[in-house]
């Protein structure tokens, strides 16, 4: 508490007290760690870490961004006005974060920022441009920002820079990617060290110059690394790190526990000097947490056999209690290292040791394994001692089941189930008098993804509903968060080489194929009909648009493959349709099924029924095939009777179902339409500015006129209308096509609002009296 009043008495909006920040920021975490070593609970924890970065987010927000740039520049941050050009009105800057000191240095997300900036300047450098920017313009905005000097610099006259970039075009030249591993490896090797003498280049005399003739020489390499095949490149890296492990410039840790990408960054000298320190801090990072998990495996292992085991004596309860924690911690940690573990050269080893890795949102098999043996061993267990056990674990038992109790206790390692929602079923059994040891209703459709549990009813208004409606919600957000795969930029994935296709047979009318991407994920190509790509494009910019107002979605890309222009996205592993059934839907379902409508209102796609709406592993709602996104603007309506694909016999829309099953009464017991649930997509479209909203629609619009999709119709006779002119160009079509969609974005609250009233749902008028 002390920690935390003396960082929020920090001058806010004076960049002098940066250091002060740092310095009680400092003292705050090292304060939070000497709590939670004292014993302080997750809960708690949490909290209070989360009050540390409330306080420096909240000062680093009070900042002018030329201040923040700044600061960056001061700490060896490159090129910082080249960061967050097109950061919403209202969010956190990206220097910000970067600057963040309750966040470590060497974090991905600040390592990928400064990449990003470095990235920019070499395009810029070798004569490209960048949102209206030339490089002109970037360096007369850096005039006067402290620079870092090249690491073991040397002084170089104007024409040896010349001479040392001409060797490194000269090695560039030389990099043939077909040939031998070895060839390949001594000459990348050979670029790498033309380039490393060029970045070490020290020369006053030509000023801002220097940096633009290494920006240059770096981009074409970033190039030719860009189009190398992936598996000779990586192979050719790995060449490169071992010798530098021989020489001792790159660490054991390093060696093992970064990526190919990451050592190559690592490897480079024009990769500014605070990301090659923060990449060594990760890999010693990364090395600690694998020196913790071989410690948590082998306090699991210590306690995982449960033979002789007994529960009525206090040993008993005590290994039991003791396994619940090592075997949730072990497994925790080994889903949180697989996220970047799968991408080390260092996984054979971790896998030989601890197994295949997964992640969170993966199915866990030793867990699975663990809690069917602890269901065997269970039932010779009294029920009382397992209440004891459960207790011991957090949970009221009094009125629970021997299931509840089980899985409770198992909800400690095994992410299937969950404490919260087991402990809310108990409450709420308890508040209806349902009968001892009656256990949840789980609804699990053959062959589907396992939904949520569903709990006895509660009485409506109670604080028990209330509970269960908030646990549900936060669940489904959750659990979906967990199961999204990577989104990578539309820039990554157009750079990427897909494998062959094979057929998919997915359902729809559109021909699918999988291929596989370089990370060996699993994708679906879908081609476009039209040479254009307009279906492509819409369904692109409507899967960023879902993912901008916080709608669950996959990231969809428009890409070409085999000659034919697409659109490209990964699978979700595990993931089945929703079940048709309004009455088997939850209250979190129902919550998520509403945010859903909104989003798909705003981009027009009236396709979203139940086959259209997954199940995810984890229990979420992830809804998919946007493709016929706009495809009805102009003539579509919201209303609950609209189904424009009913005439060619497609099931409603998941949110119109919902609608009809609350009026009729057919949604599960104590499952409600709530419009507050739309709150949260109606705040985050707003907040979108209208010229960053046109510019992700502006393809949709120029390929649809193209492409004459459905929409261009009605935009054209609107056009003509509102210019009072009998004949328009495509340009002005597709001008009134995004007008069309920024009024619509700017006119939600009005329509929801209006709506959900005019369906008898009392809240609905609440939307537009709420800012």
């Amino acid at each position: 508490e002390e920690a935390l009043a003396a960082l929020g008495q920090v001058g806010a909006a004076d960049p002098a007290a940066y250091p002060k920040l740092r310095a009680l920021a400092e003292e705050a975490l090292q304060a939070h760690a000497q709590a939670v070593a004292d014993g302080w609970s997750p809960e708690l924890a949490a909290e209070g870490m989360k009050a540390v970065k409330a306080h420096t987010q909240a000062w680093l927000s009070s900042l002018a961004v030329e201040d923040l740039q700044g600061l960056a520049a001061a700490q060896g941050f490159e090129h910082p006005t080249l960061v967050g050009l097109h950061t919403p009105e209202g969010a956190q800057h990206p220097l910000a974060h970067w600057l963040d000191p309750a966040y470590g240095a060497h974090l991905p997300s600040k390592l990928t920022i400064q990449a990003k900036a470095t990235e920019r300047y070499a395009k810029l450098a070798a004569g490209g441009s960048l949102a209206g920017l030339a490089l002109a313009d970037v360096q007369a905005a850096e005039q006067g920002l402290p620079q870092a000097g090249p690491p073991g610099a040397w002084q170089a006259t104007p024409a040896q820079v010349v001479e040392a970039m001409a060797g490194v075009n000269q090695a560039l030249a030389g990099l043939d990617w077909a040939g031998s591993p070895a060839e390949v490896a001594t000459r990348l090797g050979a670029v790498v060290a033309a380039e490393n003498h060029l970045a070490r280049a020290a020369c006053p005399e030509m000023g801002a110059g220097l940096e633009a003739a290494k920006g240059s020489v770096r981009a074409a390499l970033d190039t030719a690394l860009e189009q190398a095949p992936s598996h000779r490149r990586d192979r050719a890296v790995a060449e490169l790190v071992a010798e530098a492990r021989k020489a001792g410039t790159i660490g054991e840790a390093e060696a093992a526990l970064l990526s190919r990408d990451e050592q190559l960054d690592l490897l480079r000298l024009s990769t500014p000097s605070p990301q090659r320190a923060g990449l060594s801090k990760l890999a010693a990072e990364r090395q600690a947490r694998v020196q913790e998990l071989a410690e948590l495996r082998g306090l699991y292992l210590a306690r995982k056999d449960l033979s002789g085991v007994e529960a009525s004596t206090a040993a008993g309860r005590e290994h039991l209690a003791a396994l619940a924690g090592a075997a949730g911690s072990y497994f925790a940690k080994r889903a949180e290292m697989a996220g970047w573990a799968q991408g080390v050269p260092g996984r054979t080893e971790l896998e030989a040791t601890h197994g295949p890795l997964w992640t969170a949102s993966s199915s866990n098999p030793d867990a699975q394994a663990l809690t069917a043996s602890f269901r065997a061993w269970a039932k010779g267990q009294k029920l009382a001692d397992l209440r004891a056990v459960a207790k011991d674990l957090g949970m009221e038992p009094e009125g629970a089941s021997r299931a509840q109790v089980q899985n409770y206790i198992a909800a400690s390692w095994d992410p299937k189930l969950d404490k919260a929602q087991i402990q809310a079923a108990v409450a709420a059994k308890a508040g209806t008098g349902a009968p001892e040891g009656a256990a949840p209703l789980k609804t699990v459709s053959p062959g589907s993804a396992p939904g949520p549990t569903l709990a006895p009813p509660a009485p409506p208004g109670s604080f028990t509903a209330k509970h269960l409606q908030v646990v549900a919600a936060l669940k489904a957000h959750q659990a979906v968060a967990r199961d999204l795969p990577p989104r990578p930029s539309q820039g990554d994935v157009e750079g990427w080489s897909f494998g062959p296709g094979t057929a998919a047979s997915l359902g729809g009318t559109h021909a699918k194929t999988l291929h596989r991407a370089p990370d060996g994920s699993m994708w679906l190509f879908k081609p476009d009909r039209g040479a254009a790509g307009a279906r492509a494009h819409a369904e692109a910019a409507a899967s960023e648009i879902l993912h901008r107002a916080g709608v669950p979605s996959v990231g969809v890309y428009v890409k070409r493959l085999g000659g034919k222009v697409g659109s490209i996205q990964p699978l979700v592993a595990g993931a089945a349709q929703l079940p048709a059934d309004p009455g088997s839907w939850s209250q979190g379902d129902v919550d998520s099924i509403v945010r859903y409508h909104v989003a798909a209102w705003a981009v027009g796609d009236h396709d979203g029924n139940h086959t259209n709406v997954l199940r995810t592993p984890s229990g979420g709602l992830l809804p998919v095939d946007q493709g016929q996104a706009f495809k009805f603007y102009g003539r579509d309506r919201l209303d609950v009777g609209y189904h424009p694909n009913g005439s060619y016999g497609a099931p409603q829309p998941v949110f119109h179902r919902a609608y009809q099953a609350a009026q009729s009464r057919a949604l599960a017991p104590g499952v409600t339409i709530r419009p507050e649930a739309a709150l949260p997509v109606i705040r985050a479209l707003e907040r979108i500015p209208d010229a960053q909203y046109r510019a992700i629609l502006r393809p949709v619009a120029t390929r649809g006129v193209k492409d004459g999709v459905a929409w261009v119709g009605p935009m054209r006779r609107a056009a003509r209308k509102r210019l009072k002119k009998t004949n328009v160009t495509d340009a002005e079509v597709a001008e009134e096509f995004l007008r069309h969609a920024c009024e619509r974005k700017a006119s939600l609250r009005r329509a929801f609002a209006e709506f959900f009233t005019s369906l008898g749902f009392a809240s609905g008028g609440k939307l537009s009296k709420v800012a």
